[in-house]
């Protein structure tokens, strides 16, 4: 005859209401559980050292950096001893103390002394009364251990931008950081990217396989053409316009705004005199042109100078250098020296664009024969032998 083993109606409901239904955290850290019956049955403290929450990463380090460590400051690893990681403060001035970020020091953790730094997680009991719910948590680059908040006061280059995590709570005193540590990479560190021995002015560039970037100094054929109305601010460099190759400005005109002014020492522009400017002779940053030069007040238009040998028997016909004179110039001559002791005196006739006469008399009147002068003809304008 077989044996039934039952519960009775009360104990099966005592049961059943005692079957966990769900369960919370309380401020003090302890799991409590609410059966279906609804009693609490309180499971015991579930959160780590120093706040950390359930889920929370914690790996255990000591601290070797010859300083203490405070809760919250960002350590990174500084080497490794008996299977333990060594940490000191981290710090966004440099790649050895920032690309390195282990995490958050759940606690504070004398010079010497093992503890506990958050890798992963929910760091409570912290001040971050100076952020806002919300706010990214970037590694200081000014301050060792220490961060900023805001996008706005991310490091940059050549500081390290670590992320460090989000601002869940700010407060003076129980401020907390979700914390998700991302060192960032720097271009040499990606994976379709090589460089080798950079330096200023070098460009990345797809190699020839068109695999990877590869840095390399700008060449010639990397600039495309330009159009010279693209350059709207700015002034060209002095140093940089004999090294423009001018082809490759294909279309616009550079504008005075953007090229540099010439002086004694430096390339650059300079502005055309005019001809009142060419005769006043004063301004000393314009230049002249070959014509405008000719057209001074200041010189005369055209000068030719030379000798002639007198004839006994008549006038002598001096020719002017070929298409020097546009009218007829100025002509003065002057005996050379005395001709056998006898005094000369020139005489000037039939003045051309082209030639001139001339005679040397004696003080009685007669002809003297292969005698010397030295003769001088100016025109002072274009249009005019005087001026």
């Amino acid at each position: 005859m077989a044996t039934v083993t039952a519960y009775t109606a009360a104990r099966s409901l005592q049961i059943e209401n005692s079957s966990v239904t769900s369960g919370t955290v309380d401020a003090n850290g302890n799991l409590i559980l609410t059966t279906r019956g609804g009693t609490p049955i309180n499971a015991g403290y579930v959160v780590g050292p120093a706040g950390t929450p359930v889920g929370s990463i914690e790996q255990t380090v000591k601290n070797s950096s010859g300083v203490a460590i405070a809760k919250g400051n960002v350590v990174y690893i500084s080497g490794a001893l008996d299977g333990t990681a060594l940490i000191a403060k981290a710090q966004a001035n440099s790649d050895a103390t920032s690309s390195k970020v282990l995490g958050l020091a759940s606690e504070a953790i004398n010079n010497g002394a093992t503890g506990k730094v958050m890798t992963e997680g929910i760091l409570t009991g912290l001040d971050t009364s100076a952020a806002t719910d919300g706010d990214t948590v970037w590694l200081s680059a000014t301050v060792p251990g220490g961060f900023v908040y805001g996008n706005a006061n991310r490091p940059l280059a050549p500081n390290h931008s670590v992320y460090v995590g989000k601002v869940l709570e700010a407060h003076a005193t129980l401020g907390s950081i979700y914390i998700r540590i991302d060192n960032g990479d720097q271009i040499n560190e990606l994976h379709d990217v090589t460089v080798s021995s950079p330096a200023a002015t070098h460009v990345l560039a797809r190699n020839s396989e068109n695999t990877l970037w590869q840095n390399r100094a700008l060449a010639a054929a990397d600039i495309p053409s330009l159009d010279a109305a693209k350059i709207t601010s700015g002034t060209l460099a002095a140093a940089r316009i004999p090294n423009l190759d001018a082809s490759k400005i294909t279309s616009g005109i550079i504008s005075e705004a953007r090229l540099p002014v010439a002086t004694e020492s430096n390339k650059g522009i300079v502005e055309q005199a005019t001809q009142a400017q060419v005769n006043l002779g004063v301004d000393e940053a314009l230049y002249i042109t070959p014509a405008e030069l000719r057209d001074s007040i200041n010189l005369p238009w055209s000068t030719a100078a030379g000798t002639g040998t007198s004839s006994g028997s008549g006038l002598v016909t001096v020719t002017f250098p070929s298409g020097r004179f546009s009218v007829a110039p100025r002509v003065t001559c002057q005996q050379q020296q005395q001709t056998g002791g006898v005094v000369g005196v020139s005489y000037v006739q039939a003045v051309t664009s082209t030639n001139f006469q001339f005679g040397l008399f004696t003080l009685a009147g007669g002809y003297i024969n292969a005698g010397t002068i030295n003769w001088v003809a100016v025109q002072m304008s274009s249009s005019n032998a005087s001026g």
